[in-house]
Order: structure tokens, then C-alpha cells, then sequence
């Protein structure tokens, strides 16, 4: 994600979701954990603003996506919903 994009998250992904330091196991976005791709489809794209939200919009709905992340050097799969 692109510096400019980070003030259009939104307030949920950058305070709410990921303003918590990772704890060992934790299975949720926290601070410093880097977001690489939003996976809405059967092949995940790079994480923009704009994917962020339609990942937002369907948990919202009660659907589910994944978030593919680094934290701490390693890359994680993040299923939400």
C-alpha cells in the first residue's frame, strides 16, 4: 500500500483492528504488522484502500476474506469473518 493510500483505511483498520500489539498466536491484525494482500476471490491482490474497504463492506455483511500479512519476518494468512 502506497504512503499515500494509509489516511483513506479508515479509522476501524488503523485504530480498532490493528492498533494492539501482537501477542504469540494472535490470530487478528496488531500494530507493526505489515499488510501485503487482501484475499476477497480465490487469488489474493496487493492491499490497497480501495480492497480494504470491500473487505470492511462484506465483514460487515457477514461475509469473510483473509489478509496475508508479515509480522515479526514471517508471513501469515489472516482468515476474518
Amino acid at each position: 500500500m502506497s504512503p499515500s493510500e494509509v489516511p483513506g483505511v479508515g479509522d476501524q483498520w488503523a485504530e480498532g483492528r490493528v492498533g494492539r500489539p501482537a501477542q504469540p498466536g494472535q490470530r487478528q491484525p496488531a500494530a507493526g504488522d505489515v499488510i501485503t494482500h487482501v484475499v476477497l476471490a480465490p487469488q489474493g491482490k496487493p492491499a490497497t484502500a480501495a480492497l480494504l474497504k470491500q473487505l470492511e463492506q462484506k465483514l460487515s455483511r457477514g461475509g469473510g476474506g483473509r489478509l496475508v500479512i508479515v509480522r515479526d519476518g514471517y508471513q501469515l494468512v489472516l482468515t476474518l469473518g
